[in-house]
């Protein structure tokens, strides 16, 4: 009897071990998983991101390029400006003396 409960002891033995192989693989799996689950949602973490600056910078760009616009043409109104200004000079210089 002794011998059939030390064989039954093993057997009990062997396949709790079995078991927690089993779970150590399991949750080995169960890693891998869950790591290639966080690279998902941090890349669509970035995307989302990615898309919302871009959503942001649009209307600034639109108002830099509409601003630049609006510089350029003031200088050269303000050119025009300076070459009249100097006809005008010249014109009262040059007929008043």
């Amino acid at each position: 009897m002794n011998t059939v409960g030390t064989l039954i002891a093993q057997i009990v033995a062997a396949l709790g071990t079995l078991g927690g192989a089993a779970a150590l693989i399991s949750a080995g799996a169960q890693r891998k998983k869950i790591t290639a689950e966080a690279a998902r949602v941090g890349a669509d973490a970035a995307d989302v991101l990615a898309k919302a600056a871009v959503g942001l910078l649009e209307p600034a760009r639109e108002q830099v390029e509409f601003l630049n616009a609006q510089l350029a043409s003031a200088r050269a109104e303000i050119q025009q400006l300076r070459a009249e200004i100097s006809a005008l000079r010249a014109s009262t210089t040059g007929g008043g003396g």
